[in-house]
């Protein structure tokens, strides 16, 4: 199948242009309460809050949304102590590791 010369000229290197969805304004409204020191503070004394209070919820609620989707969170330890975070797909081998 040949490839189109114009659609070859359309595939532009770097960020998409056009309409900014929610989430991008969201994430620039965000970075742009965060560049104040005295924000950043505030928000670090309230996650710590939240982390105290329940630290398994704050992970789930906080962290774990955030993690790839080839990672899985595994409690260990008899009292559920500790959370170790595993790979479930093991990553792709490259062509230096696939002697």
């Amino acid at each position: 199948m040949a490839i189109n010369e114009k659609s070859l000229q359309n595939l532009k290197p770097g960020a998409r242009k056009g309409k900014r969805g929610g989430r991008t304004k969201c994430i620039e409204t965000l970075d742009k309460m965060l560049r104040n020191a005295g924000n950043q503070k505030i928000l670090l004394e309230k996650l710590q809050e939240s982390f105290e209070g329940d630290p398994l919820a704050f992970l789930l609620k906080f962290v774990y949304p955030v993690l790839p989707k080839d990672v899985n969170l595994e409690v260990t330890g008899k009292d559920g102590g500790a959370i170790q975070i595993i790979n479930v797909i093991p990553p792709k081998k490259t062509n230096e590791q696939s002697d």
